[in-house]
């Protein structure tokens, strides 16, 4: 069974899962119940001080979603050494262009503004939600029960936390996603914000080993989408997305690092997709 660590903002939905692992440990300045110091500081030097702790530095899995997408990015860009494979999950990736919003999302952005100067966090909570977990352009609730429930909870504690320092890492990854050689699968949902489907579209596309699989049905985060389905843990799980995906990697041994909240219902979401019938996006650079 591989080792495996969780790397995360936000730990409370996966922590059974994680007890199934041989090891576990959990990251994120300033995310759920972490404390952090208002310093400088860079994710990637985080996330190697995890490799090298629970990894002994050996190449490693990392599971991303979101901004945890874009600390693996910046990773498997810096030390291609540290990363055997990538899965990404809507991931964001520095350097990537500001986003051009449509006429209804650009009215939901100036009502979180507005709510953010009031101090409303309340407000901004629901409206953060709408965004990332309905969809931009779905009806507000359209996710509801224990999945928004979660949600709600687990932003307010960001939301009311100390700011922290700043994320020292200035990487110009979008730019240079052709020289990450680890092989890769970036998942997105169709409900999403447009320019973050489309942007993961792009790094499928544009990594040397790059693979994409879009799921219907779900926005931003898919692991809280998808409550019910077949349990498993990473040791059942062995990247079958990815061989599903007609890339070969040996995982015999390899660690891994999950940074993403809600492992639990992800590791549902990457079973569904191991057993999809549909094709899934090539790089153009693939062999």
């Amino acid at each position: 069974m591989p080792r495996s660590a969780i790397v995360a903002c936000g730990a409370r939905n996966w922590m059974h899962s994680a007890q199934a692992t041989r090891r576990s440990r959990t990251i994120g300045r300033g995310f759920g119940e972490t404390r952090a110091e208002k310093e400088d500081f860079s994710a990637v030097a985080d996330l190697l001080a995890v490799i090298d702790a629970v990894g002994n530095g050996a190449p490693t899995i990392l599971v991303g979603c979101s901004q945890g997408g874009r600390i693996a990015l910046d990773t498997a860009l810096l030390h291609p050494s540290y990363v055997r494979a990538l899965v990404l999950i809507a991931p964001a990736v520095s350097g990537a262009p500001e986003p051009i919003y449509p006429p209804e999302i650009e009215g939901l952005m100036a009502q979180l503004k507005d709510a953010e100067q009031a101090g409303d966090l309340d407000r901004v909570n629901a409206i953060k939600a709408h965004l990332w977990l309905d969809g931009p352009l779905q009806p507000e609730e359209r996710v509801t029960g224990e999945a928004r429930r979660l949600f709600l909870d687990m932003n307010a504690i960001a939301l009311r936390s100390p700011p922290a320092g700043s994320n020292l890492d200035v990487v110009p990854t979008f730019h240079r996603l052709r020289e990450i050689s680890a092989p890769s699968l970036v998942i997105w949902g169709d409900l999403d914000f447009p320019h973050i489907q489309e942007r993961s579209r792009h790094i499928a596309t544009m990594m040397l080993k790059g693979s994409g699989h879009m799921l219907t049905g779900t926005a931003h985060l898919p692991s809280l989408e998808r409550p019910t389905g077949p349990r498993c843990g990473v040791h059942r799980l062995r990247l079958r997305p990815i061989e599903r995906s007609r890339m070969s990697i040996a995982t015999s041994g390899a660690p891994w690092l999950v940074l993403v909240p809600h492992f639990a219902a992800l590791l549902r979401v990457l079973s569904a997709v191991a057993t999809s019938a549909a094709p899934p996006i090539r790089s153009r650079c693939s062999p």
